[in-house]
């Protein structure tokens, strides 16, 4: 929680990538790239509740289930190349029995994206009081894929996240790195040796 506001993290773990099969299984710091990012929402203390969203029940074997880490088990409708992000949230956002005010949308696909980066994102959207936020990276302003966010609320109308000058978090280009590709995961592990 944050200045009064509820927090709810989403990460979402689909097996059956095209581009790169079982990419958010692959090892990254010894771990499992969905691993990895679920281990940094739990160091989050702003996050009061994590689920980790997947087509497949054996990724819930995959990690401790505590009072605020849980699995949804998502349709397979919502599993596929042509699923979107929002349809998955929505899903998420629809089987929650507590009311939150935001959520922080989290792709294992991020890597080197770090707790600061978390913490520094929800800051800036709570205590400017944004309805969404993205991260980028910091020389272009594109979106980087490591960090989305809004209120749940607004989230539900629009099903956006609005990306302009005031609504944006910058990374710098090293903790950028958005895997789509065996090309991207070996850059990312280059970055993480040096």
């Amino acid at each position: 929680m944050l200045f009064g506001k509820s927090i709810l993290a989403i990460i979402p773990v689909r097996l059956g990538s095209k581009r790169f099969r079982y990419k958010n299984l692959r090892t990254f710091r010894g771990k499992p790239l969905f691993l990895n990012t679920l281990k940094l929402a739990k160091r989050c203390k702003l996050i009061d509740k994590i689920i980790v969203s997947s087509e497949n029940k054996k990724i819930s074997l995959r990690f401790n289930h505590t009072k605020n880490v849980f699995f949804r088990l998502r349709p397979e409708r919502f599993a596929t190349d042509k699923t979107k992000a929002s349809e998955v949230i929505i899903d998420v956002l629809d089987n929650i029995k507590k009311k939150y005010d935001y959520f922080i949308y989290l792709q294992p696909t991020s890597p080197l994206r770090n707790i600061f980066d978390i913490e520094s994102s929800l800051k800036k959207i709570i205590y400017k009081n944004k309805k969404s936020l993205i991260s980028v990276t910091e020389k272009n302003c594109v979106p980087n894929g490591a960090i989305y966010i809004s209120k749940i609320d607004e989230y539900r109308k629009t099903k956006i996240f609005k990306n302009d000058l005031f609504s944006n978090y910058k990374m710098p280009k090293n903790r950028s790195v958005d895997i789509d590709y065996v090309t991207d995961f070996e850059k990312a592990k280059r970055i993480n040796f040096y």
